[in-house]
């Protein structure tokens, strides 16, 4: 599905379809436009799928640290998990940080690709990065 101009409207249909998919271990949206509310739908019907995913492709989506907390989440509830790119989107330094932060305590550091084309200047959700760090911190004290 990559290179298809899904938005994040048209997110809303396949995040209905992964709910209830249970055998997906490969999904390739590089290259839309899900942006980060298509993106936080895939990552929570993923979440809530029985499927053991294991590659995750949202490489150039205009993905900002909004969706970094449903990407916690997904990270965490799916050990089947093994790649996952998220390069050439916008999440900001400290959602990156975040994000490898969590891949590292779960021993999982060569899951996240390279980001070396990621705009993270842009500081959209820095305030919901800031109450998921204090909720994680939280969780491991």
């Amino acid at each position: 599905m990559s290179e298809n101009d899904i938005s994040s409207d048209s997110a809303t249909v396949i995040a209905a379809y992964i709910k209830q998919c249970c055998a997906l271990k490969v999904l390739n949206l590089e290259g839309n436009e899900l942006k980060s509310e298509g993106a936080t739908q895939i990552c929570n019907a993923l979440v809530e799928s029985k499927c053991p995913i294991e590659t995750i492709n949202l490489y150039n989506n205009e993905i900002t640290a909004l969706t970094v907390p449903a990407l916690i989440k997904l990270i965490r509830s799916k050990p089947s998990l093994k790649k996952l790119n998220l390069d050439a989107n916008m999440i900001s330094a400290k959602g990156v940080n975040v994000i490898k932060d969590t891949l590292k305590e779960l021993k999982k550091d060569d899951c996240l690709d390279e980001m070396e084309m990621n705009d993270d200047e842009n500081e959209e959700g820095e305030d919901d990065i800031d109450g998921l760090t204090k909720m994680l911190e939280g969780l491991s004290t």
